[in-house]
């Protein structure tokens, strides 16, 4: 049975919107995936702080010391995030990628930042997840 052109144009049409609407769930949903993972790095920041075991892992000045693997896995095997839903690892983030977490220690207060370095595993890029919100990862 042959289709007219009109018929042809509406399954088109009905094709393009489906993509559409297939597309804009999958947006959705890597943003709702973005905020579980940045709650979830704000809690390990929160169980890091509250732990206090960073003392000597911190830098002697005001500078970002950049944590490396072994530390950072000593100290995730002493943490767990609250809000994570990975419990398997939660030194990897959502795309297995290593976690990094740099110390520093201005005054009489620590500061901790954790990113993931996100989908193309590259530090320092628009897609990294940073707690805080917003910061800039120190190189």
């Amino acid at each position: 049975m042959l289709r007219s052109r009109e018929d042809n144009i509406t399954i088109a049409l009905l094709i393009l919107i489906l993509c559409g609407i297939t597309y804009f769930v999958y947006r959705q949903w890597q943003h709702v995936r973005e905020g579980d993972y940045i709650s979830c790095l704000g809690s390990v920041a929160n169980e890091i702080q509250k732990m206090g075991a960073t003392k000597d892992l911190t830098s002697k000045n005001n500078n970002w010391k950049i944590l490396n693997e072994d530390e950072v896995n000593s100290l995730m095997q002493q943490v767990h995030g609250r809000n994570c839903v990975r419990s398997d690892n939660p030194s990897l983030d959502s795309w297995n990628h290593r976690l990094n977490i740099a110390l520093r220690k201005p005054k009489d207060f620590q500061d901790i930042m954790i990113w993931s370095n996100g989908r193309d595993g590259i530090s320092g890029t628009e897609d990294d997840l940073v707690m805080p919100y917003g910061e800039k990862v120190p190189q």
